[in-house]
């Protein structure tokens, strides 16, 4: 089962990181990417939940133009809590192989936690988390989400781009 659940969670995560820029388009962020991962392994019958926490974008090793663009600071990251029979290990898939110039890939051995893709500066209990996923993802609060940090997603989507092809 180890050998699933690890072959699992690469192919999630070196899905190209893109925080969608539109109602409806692919999400492929943090809580896309973990919603793949929370149903595939569903499907091998693993069990998991999802783990919210706040960070600040400031904390990113973002080039000076980005920290430019209007956005919000403060941010919510998702991630994964993984059920390995009486322990739970954090799993997070957020940041495809290719950002490894830049960003701390996750390498998971089917065991053991894996680093987090941001510095939380709060993490969320199961319940906030699940609530604010439910009210994050309503057709509004996405339209409201991107009027204020559109122009930032675009900008964010199109330095990641440039690393990959860097590497």
């Amino acid at each position: 089962m180890t050998d699933d659940i690890k072959e699992i969670f690469e192919r999630v995560r070196d899905i190209p990181f893109r925080i969608p820029t539109r109602f409806g388009e692919q999400d492929f962020s943090c809580t896309g990417k973990c919603k793949i991962l929370y149903d595939r392994l569903l499907g091998v019958n693993q069990l998991a939940c999802y783990r919210v926490c706040s960070f600040l974008w400031d904390d990113l090793p973002l080039p000076d133009y980005l920290r430019r663009t209007p956005h919000d600071e403060e941010c919510t990251h998702v991630y994964m809590e993984v059920f390995l029979g009486d322990r739970c290990v954090r799993v997070d898939p957020t940041w495809d192989k290719k950002l490894g110039k830049v960003f701390g890939i996750s390498q998971w051995d089917g065991e053991s936690d894996t680093v987090i893709a941001v510095k939380p500066t709060r993490v969320l209990s199961l319940e906030e988390g699940l609530d604010l996923i439910a009210d994050d993802y309503t057709k509004d609060a996405i339209e409201r989400d991107l009027v204020k940090n559109g122009q930032f997603y675009g900008a964010f989507n199109s330095w990641l781009e440039k690393i990959r092809g860097n590497s």
